[in-house]
């Protein structure tokens, strides 16, 4: 492809030359052939142009503006030619680029073709949700794409603020949404897609609202969810939250995460079980924040065995697929959370079990637990680890936090935290539930509480003896035998 400046003999309105950017490329009817003359803004004397450097000669007295646009405009057609010739662009684009159009007509288009096999599943989701938000409150009919000048300038930007504020959203995801936007237009003006960056002029900046209170929950609330859950679906969805507490916080994708594989045995046990989960949170796991040593408890183990032997009962005809191996005591699903559409949609429904049941999402049991933390006075450098958050700090790079005694602390904070939290007296009042909502289906091996729903010693001591075998592979029979 040959791409040059050149200016035509006739002359324009003003009396001067317009200075083109000639564009060929093959011979006359072959694929990929081109004879095109784009037009620049830039006037010139045609007795002052230098026609064998492409520049202004010296004689001109605006030789050194004149020269300084046309330097910009080479850059461009060296560009191109190059984008073409690595084949990453076609003519198409080529000559998009040197109008000063957009190589890609909508946003849609350019985050689809050229951002997404860049991006985290999730995160090309969240993208795809944030258009989504610009097409409604612009009022762009639903399936057509956004194109690229609908977000510049300050009057589309302040019309789409305006209309989102009116519909309800908050600043916080104003700010989220105008975060994403400007990752999209700084990846496609960075990389010459497009021309005009997104500019958010200071005095459309949202306010950082946030709630007047961070939700938490209650013992008494989550009693009360289990009176009135109806279905195995709606323990489920109590059994998970209280997992994400008990397990210091974690979220849907790091129970998906957990599994017998990860599990690292005490040389000085903090619990009566004796094996730590060792675990990364899934949503910084490549940021570098620290691993997670958790203490599994056999009241946590119970808990976790209720679930998987649950989801076997619901899902095992429905969706085998998410289930984990029944031989893994500490996986409860397992497969891939980039696949976001088997990982949302199997979580959309029990978030929004857990919004009706408990009045609040799953994200509120990691509030809830640090709540707990700070009301029980913990150090904030224990609750840090606790949550498996790094330091900010220069000081994280000559932290141990594996370091023996700070894991002491820390396995002593989490055992205070489910003790204050009734965590025991919660999860033996939702297995008992489990039980009432279908007798002929026993959630746990021999389950055996007393009158105030504490789990008694005799059960205390088949789960730590190990996991029993599920029976076909679905269901256990009642009171069966554990060798």
């Amino acid at each position: 492809m040959v791409i040059k400046l050149t200016v035509l003999n006739r002359k324009n309105k003003h009396d001067r030359n317009t200075l083109y950017i000639s564009v060929v490329n093959g011979k006359a009817g072959l694929p990929n052939s081109i004879r095109k003359m784009i037009a620049t803004s830039i006037d010139v004397d045609l007795k002052k142009w230098d026609k064998t450097n492409q520049r202004v000669k010296s004689t001109d007295i605006s030789h050194q503006i004149l020269n300084h646009a046309i330097l910009d405009v080479k850059i461009r057609c060296e560009t191109a030619r190059n984008k073409f010739e690595s084949k990453q662009w076609n003519i198409e684009q080529v000559v998009k680029y040197l109008k000063g159009e957009a190589s890609f007509d909508t946003i849609d288009e350019y985050l689809h073709t050229i951002m997404q096999p860049k991006l985290k599943p999730a995160t090309y989701q969240s993208y795809k949700a944030t258009l989504n938000a610009v097409r409604k409150h612009l009022s762009i009919p639903k399936g057509k794409g956004v194109e690229w000048d609908r977000l510049l300038g300050y009057t589309n930007v302040e019309t789409f603020k305006i209309n989102a504020e009116k519909n309800g959203v908050s600043g916080v995801s104003l700010i989220s949404y105008f975060k994403q936007i400007k990752v999209i237009y700084n990846d496609a003006f960075n990389n010459q897609y497009i021309y005009e960056n997104f500019e958010l002029h200071k005095n459309l900046r949202p306010k950082n609202t946030r709630p007047k209170s961070l939700q938490t929950n209650t013992v008494q609330n989550f009693l009360n969810a289990i009176d009135n859950s109806k279905t195995l679906y709606d323990t489920q969805t109590l059994g998970l939250y209280l997992l994400m507490f008990a397990c210091r916080g974690m979220y849907q994708a790091d129970i998906v995460q957990m599994s017998f594989e990860n599990v690292v045995f005490d040389k000085k046990p903090t619990t009566k079980l004796g094996f730590k989960l060792n675990h990364f949170r899934h949503k910084t796991k490549d940021a570098g924040n620290d691993l997670m040593q958790i203490d599994v408890s056999a009241i946590m183990l119970a808990l976790i065995t209720m679930l998987k032997y649950s989801f076997i009962y619901t899902h095992s005809h429905l969706r085998p697929e998410i289930l984990a191996k029944y031989d893994d005591a500490l996986a409860i699903f397992d497969y891939d959370v980039n696949d976001t559409t088997l990982h949302i949609g199997l979580w959309d429904f029990y978030g929004k079990n857990c919004k009706r049941l408990l009045g609040m999402p799953f994200k509120t049991a990691r509030k809830t637990f640090n709540t707990v933390a700070l009301e029980l006075a913990i150090p904030e450098s224990i609750r840090r680890i606790l949550l498996g958050h790094s330091d900010s700090s220069m000081l994280r790079h000559y932290d141990n936090v594996q370091a023996d005694r700070i894991q002491k602390q820390v396995s002593e904070a989490h055992q205070k935290i489910l003790a204050n939290s009734s965590f025991e007296n919660l999860f033996a009042k939702l297995a008992l539930k489990v039980e009432s909502l279908n007798p002929n289906y026993v959630v746990l091996t021999h389950t055996n509480f007393n009158k105030d729903g504490i789990i008694s010693k005799d059960h205390q001591k088949v789960l730590e003896t190990g996991l029993p075998k599920i029976k076909d592979g679905l269901k256990m029979p009642r009171h069966k035998k554990i060798n």
